[in-house]
């Protein structure tokens, strides 16, 4: 399969990137969507208290699935911020904190598209 790129930043979800991953299957893309749904709270719920004590491997376990979410849909902004926190992981706890709490924020974007939108 060859590998599917967009640099449609400007969106928190790209619905026809998320086809082209889905094979165009439209029932996979509602259930996918309907399980984000589900996770996102506990997602941000985890963030949160995650970046307030700086624990970096409960921020990493959150960023590991969050990676595996972009290969089922088309989030090319929270695809973007996730390459930008593996480039900050090593770096300054404070540069990790930010490019996190942007991810956080994001999450609150894709959410709030996800409830406006018919496969959720």
């Amino acid at each position: 399969m060859p590998k599917v790129v967009t640099n449609n930043e400007e969106v928190s979800i790209d619905f026809e990137l998320t086809f082209t991953l889905s094979a165009k299957n439209e029932k996979l893309v509602g259930v996918t969507f309907s399980m984000l749904k589900l996770e996102i709270p506990d997602y941000l719920a985890n963030l949160k208290v995650a970046i307030e004590v700086a624990d970096k491997d409960t921020i990493s376990g959150i960023m590991h699935k969050l990676q595996g979410i972009t290969c089922y849909i088309g989030l090319p902004r929270l695809k973007k911020l996730l390459s930008d926190y593996y480039t900050a992981k090593n770096s300054d706890i404070n540069n990790l904190l930010d490019v996190s709490s942007q991810i956080k924020q994001e999450l609150k974007s894709i959410d709030d598209s996800i409830k406006h939108n018919k496969y959720a």
